[in-house]
């Protein structure tokens, strides 16, 4: 086949970008402790954030499933992410990149990604500079769902976790411990009513939405960062829903072509 050269550098292009798109190259080497943020509150007004904080940091890693959006705008090279997830291990969401996207889905410990059109479409014009007659079909073979090796998944699994936002709320790590919260508003937050608390820790400043009706799941959480993580917007919802993240079928998958000479 007449693009069987074509097809085999765009997907070893695939490969290497999904890998550039969970970031890993993007982490800086730690700084010095920062000094403790200073925050104004009274001693009670602090007991009853710190406990509010504490009850938010649960309700969200003992939740069945969530949804997360992220937005990290100084990450250049992955902006943002969206993902649906539950405590079985399963996973469905959507990694931006540079010019598009990456698709993926996670079911126990197997997991498959692909890109979406827009970077497709990028790809081709700037390097793989596939024929125009022969696009749709490098396209068709490529937005196929492709297995993730163990260095992809181990990514996947990172964003697929509530960890790293729990630990924005309150923590006990010694790296990023929180030292101090307190109670700064009240709002909403797509609607529902919250009280929205100030973290103070080792890792940074981070805002707090509560839900103040119900569970207290945090509902929006803005990180400003000491250095250690990039900054970002995390937005949760979903809390207990079904994840539609189901194995792709057969056909959905892509399998590498066999070597004429086998």
């Amino acid at each position: 086949m007449r693009t069987s050269g074509v097809l085999s550098a765009g997907l070893a292009a695939v490969a290497m970008v999904a890998l550039a798109a969970c970031g890993a190259a993007e982490k800086s080497p730690p700084p010095e402790v920062p000094a403790v943020p200073s925050i104004t509150a009274s001693p009670s007004e602090d007991t009853v954030a710190l406990e509010l904080a504490k009850k938010a940091r649960e309700a969200l890693l003992g939740s069945p499933s969530v949804t997360l959006l992220a937005e990290q705008p100084s990450r250049t090279a992955n902006p943002g992410y969206r993902v649906s997830f539950d405590q079985q291990g399963n996973c469905v969401g959507e990694s931006r990149v540079e010019h598009g996207s990456f698709l993926f889905r996670k079911v126990g410990e197997e997991g498959w990604s692909h890109p979406d059109r827009a970077w497709l479409e990028y790809d081709s014009d700037t390097r793989s500079h596939t024929p125009p007659e022969d696009r749709e079909e490098v396209f068709a073979l490529m937005s196929k769902w492709q297995p993730d090796d163990e260095a992809v998944l181990k990514e996947w699994r990172a964003r697929c976790s509530a960890q790293f936002v729990a630990d924005l709320i309150r923590s006990e790590s010694p790296t990023t411990k929180t030292l101090k919260v307190a109670r700064i508003a009240t709002g909403t937050v797509g609607g529902t009513p919250v009280i929205v608390l100030r973290s103070a820790g080792l890792s940074g400043i981070t805002k707090v939405s509560v839900a103040a009706e119900g569970t207290p799941y945090p509902l929006k959480v803005e990180f400003d960062s000491s250095g250690r993580e990039p900054s970002g917007t995390f937005t949760l919802s979903g809390f207990g829903e079904p994840v539609p993240a189901d194995r792709p079928q057969p056909g959905e998958i892509w399998v590498a072509p066999k070597n004429s000479g086998e």
